[in-house]
């Protein structure tokens, strides 16, 4: 059974298996014909199957494809999502292992993300998560700053930021922040009230 990694309401969003091989085939081909490319669709379900799939045969072709043709752009973008595939697994594995709260072992399979793919910045935020959880601050603040450096709508991290930077006294630097946050479209009511009770409060002080 496909684990899900999203679900609101009747949208639910699961990682795909050798099974869905089929369904990803049907979407490929929808897309296509939307784009009026249909005639240019060369895969089959025993290919997505194969390629998606059967990893370690899918990156050794596809590597061997890069080394032949370093321009080849369409085997570049199918090794970066069966990396993406891989990265969502790890980070599937180190959510639930927060959730235990063993941090060790969540930053160890982040870690392991990390290497997969560099540039992702959701491994970034959950390491930051981690951190904070553990009291690092430092590497909490590092992490923030590095998730919003690939990715400005994890606006979260400005909140979070802002609350390290108030315990450093420098209330200036977390008022910015917050204001940061505020200026996204915050979901979540018990950040957003408090950002909101600081923002008042440090105003006071530098308005």
């Amino acid at each position: 059974m496909s684990k899900i990694v999203f679900e609101k309401e009747n949208f639910k969003i699961k990682c795909a298996e050798k099974e869905d091989a089929l369904t990803i085939y049907e979407l490929i081909k929808g897309i296509a014909e939307y784009e009026k490319m249909l005639d240019e669709v060369e895969n089959t379900p025993e290919m997505i199957k194969e390629w998606l799939f059967e990893k370690k045969t899918a990156e050794t072709y596809l590597e061997k494809a890069i080394g032949l043709d370093r321009k080849n752009l369409k085997a570049r973008k199918l090794l970066s999502y069966i990396k993406q595939q891989e990265v969502d697994k790890s980070l599937d594995k180190a959510y639930n292992l927060y959730k235990k709260k063993d941090y060790k072992n969540t930053l160890i399979e982040l870690t392991r993300a990390e290497k997969l793919y560099p540039n992702n910045p959701e491994v970034y935020y959950y390491k930051a998560l981690t951190y904070k959880a553990l009291n690092d601050s430092n590497n909490a603040f590092k992490f923030f700053e590095k998730t919003l450096s690939y990715d400005r709508a994890y606006y979260t991290c400005h909140f979070y930021m802002a609350e390290i930077l108030e315990k450093r006294g420098r209330e200036k630097d977390a008022l910015e922040e917050y204001e940061r946050f505020l200026g996204a479209e915050v979901e979540d009511e018990k950040m957003l009230k408090k950002a909101q009770d600081r923002v008042i409060e440090l105003g006071k002080k530098y308005y």
